[in-house]
This record gives structure tokens, C-alpha cells and sequence, in this order.
């Protein structure tokens, strides 16, 4: 079955930018469709705003098999296919609205080709260099574009809808699985805690809690240099690009990579963290024990984590007036079950052998979502390639 290569502008019956108005949800006599209200789920036409107007609509009307395309935003280049528009629907300045020949096109096709990779190539490269699409009416008309016969592109049209629903079953599948997943290092840690049997003793009775102090911003360097060190921050812990660096002689607070290290504000407010050595400020904490023949710190840090202390702990800091982090003196009042030292040393090596296989399944369900959001593209590939 043989395929033409087109150009769109030779398929199209208009193409034209959207009307220029203020969003008004007291008219109910028109519905002015802007990129806002174009989701990944479509359009709740229910609310989609009006506008008023003394001028003639009749060109901006909104037609069953129009495809509108995002020309500006965080969704330039975006495509959605109109379908059973309410009477008296238009679209906003910032859409471009494209209308086919449809004799010879089948609109579903044409909005499936704008989601391959063909499509964004061309856009970018009509960008020239800019680093953004540049969707207008010009370079629209402009894309070329692979056509069948209109019964194959029904056809293509059809399996593509199935294919790429079966994908998205998938992927949903897959972000249970991984949410499961991640739910198992909490859920191993409070089945822990709910069986220890211990001494009961305050927090503050076997653990010293210090924070952390802060140099002026004008010491601050952003480079690793000759007699400064680092001084950590809550951030981090989850990100390498934002590190700082102060004058050793300033620094008044240590903390080494095993140190437990505690988030005093947030969101989300009392991380328990470690792993970074330097200096740190006064958004962290430290908590160590006073004796390691009593508390272990790597206990420590697993205890930190447990359920009802986060609970208690984070409801407190909401609950405080002029309250906007963990309060020490809360903390160090806390009660806990302290099991003896070897039984701590035990539950350690129990707790990040659990850890260490639960990282093993995460990390294999992510491998699979990686796999799995790659086969959309792939599949349009086949498609648009005529091995479909």
C-alpha cells in the first residue's frame, strides 16, 4: 500500500492563531479553550471559562476533528484533538487551530504523528538554534509528514490507541509495584520497633542532640578551596550542585558521614539523614549517643525513623505556636524501649540487610519503568515508518 510524504499546509483547510480575549466564567454563551485547560486526561469543558465579545466568533468556532497545538509555555508544541466540542467553543490567542481535509486525512493519525519523535525534530529544528520549538503557522505548515491511504491511517490510527493503552496499563502497574516497593523499608522498620523489648528511658537520658551554627553569607564560597570546608545543609542530602564552603576557623559544628543528622525544618520537617562530612548549619541537627556501650548509632539512626516518634515529633512542630521546626527539648523528652547494646547491634545488621534487598527490587522496577515509558516512542516510530 503506498504512502505519500506531504507537507501539512498541503492537507489543511485553515490554520490560524486563536482569539485574544479576557476569560470571563459568568458567560455561559461561548467556551474559550486556553492551553490551562488542555490536561493529560483532556478538557472538562464544565470548566472551561466564556468571554464577552462584540466581535464575530464564527472563525474561532472549535469543529469535531480540529487539532489545537500549544504555540507557547511550559506545553509548547502540545497537541489535542478536539472531539464533540460544545456549541459555540472557540480557543484562545495562545492555540493555534488547525483544520483538515478530511477526505483525505484522519485527524486522530495526524495528532498521533504530533506525539512521535519525527515531530518534535522538525519543530526543533525549526527553532534555529533558539533551544525551543517555534510553533507557528509557518513552520506548522511546513512539517512534513508520512501519509497512507485514509483507511490505513484509520487502521494505524487504531492499533497505535491499543498499543499505547497497553503501555499505560503497564506503567501503572509498575508505580504500584514500585510503590510497594518503597513502602517496605517503612514497613520493615515498624514491625521492628512494635517487637523491641527494652528498658524504657527518655530520648535526652541516652542522646545528645546539638545544633548547628551559621556564618555570615559573605563568607561563602561556592568551590572547594584552601582551608575552607563545607558546610552541609538540608539540601544536600539530595543534591550535589548547591554545595558551600566557609572558612575552617568559622565552622563551630562537626558532622562525619555517619553522624545522624537531623532536618530541623522543612518540608518535609525532621529528616533523618547521614552520609556528608563537614561542617553544618543551623537548619541541621546532630544526635549521638552519650555512651556507645548504651546506644548504638546506628540504631540511633533506625529509631529516628520509626513511626510514632516521626508521628509525635512532626505533629508537635505544627502543633507549637511561633513553632516552625523540631523542638530539642520535645525530642529529649520522648520515651523509648532500649534493648541492650548486642540486641541493638543485631537489629542493625537485620534492619540494612532488609534495606539492601528492598534497594535491589527498587532498582529493578525502576529498570522496568524505564523500559516501559521508552515504548511509546518506539511504538510511533513503527508507525509513522509504515512497519505497523
Amino acid at each position: 500500500m503506498s504512502w505519500d510524504t506531504v507537507k501539512l499546509g498541503d492537507i489543511l483547510i485553515d490554520i490560524s492563531y486563536g482569539y485574544t480575549a479576557s476569560a470571563d466564567f459568568s458567560i455561559a454563551d461561548n467556551k474559550l479553550l486556553r492551553i490551562t485547560d488542555i490536561t493529560e486526561k483532556g478538557v472538562d469543558w464544565s470548566c472551561v471559562p466564556g468571554c464577552k465579545s462584540d466581535d464575530d466568533l464564527s472563525k474561532y468556532i472549535l469543529r469535531d476533528g480540529d487539532i489545537v497545538i500549544a504555540r507557547t509555555g511550559g506545553t509548547i508544541g502540545k497537541s489535542f484533538l478536539i472531539e464533540n466540542p460544545p456549541a459555540n467553543a472557540i480557543y484562545a490567542s495562545y492555540l493555534i487551530c488547525l483544520s483538515f481535509q478530511k477526505d483525505v486525512v484522519y485527524p486522530k493519525y495526524i495528532n498521533c504523528f504530533f506525539g512521535s519523535d519525527d515531530y518534535w525534530q522538525q519543530l526543533y529544528s525549526a527553532a534555529q538554534g533558539t533551544g525551543q520549538p517555534n510553533v507557528n503557522t509557518i513552520s506548522l505548515k511546513n512539517l512534513v509528514i508520512p501519509l497512507p491511504p485514509l483507511d490505513e491511517q484509520r487502521r494505524i490510527a487504531a492499533e497505535i490507541e491499543r498499543q499505547l493503552a497497553a503501555v499505560e496499563k503497564a506503567k501503572h502497574a509498575a508505580m504500584e509495584q514500585l510503590a510497594a516497593a518503597q513502602a517496605l523499608n517503612a514497613a520493615y522498620l515498624r514491625e521492628v520497633f512494635t517487637c523491641i523489648e527494652g528498658e524504657q528511658t527518655k530520648l535526652g537520658d541516652v542522646c545528645i542532640f546539638e545544633g548547628g551554627s551559621q556564618p555570615p553569607k559573605t563568607t561563602f564560597k561556592y568551590s572547594p578551596q584552601e582551608g575552607y570546608i563545607r558546610l552541609i545543609q538540608i539540601q544536600d542530602y539530595r543534591r550535589e550542585d548547591m554545595a558551600v564552603y566557609i572558612p575552617i576557623e568559622l565552622a563551630r559544628r562537626f558532622c562525619k558521614k555517619d553522624d545522624v543528622m537531623i532536618g530541623r525544618y522543612g518540608p518535609p520537617v525532621f529528616q533523618i539523614l547521614r552520609g556528608l562530612d563537614g561542617a553544618y548549619n543551623v537548619a541541621l541537627m546532630k544526635a549521638y549517643p552519650k555512651d556507645n556501650e548504651v546506644l548504638d548509632t546506628g540504631f540511633l539512626f533506625y529509631l529516628l525513623q520509626e513511626e510514632s516518634i516521626q508521628s509525635a515529633v512532626i505533629n508537635q512542630s505544627q502543633r507549637s505556636a511561633g513553632q516552625t521546626g523540631v523542638d530539642k527539648d520535645f525530642i529529649e523528652k520522648l520515651d523509648i524501649d532500649l534493648p541492650d547494646i548486642d540486641r541493638q547491634h543485631r537489629l542493625v545488621t537485620e534492619i540494612e540487610l532488609h534495606k539492601v534487598a528492598s534497594q535491589k527490587t527498587v532498582a529493578a522496577i525502576q529498570a522496568q519503568l524505564e523500559t516501559i515509558n521508552a515504548m511509546p516512542a518506539a511504538i510511533l516510530r513503527q508507525a509513522f515508518s509504515g512497519q505497523m
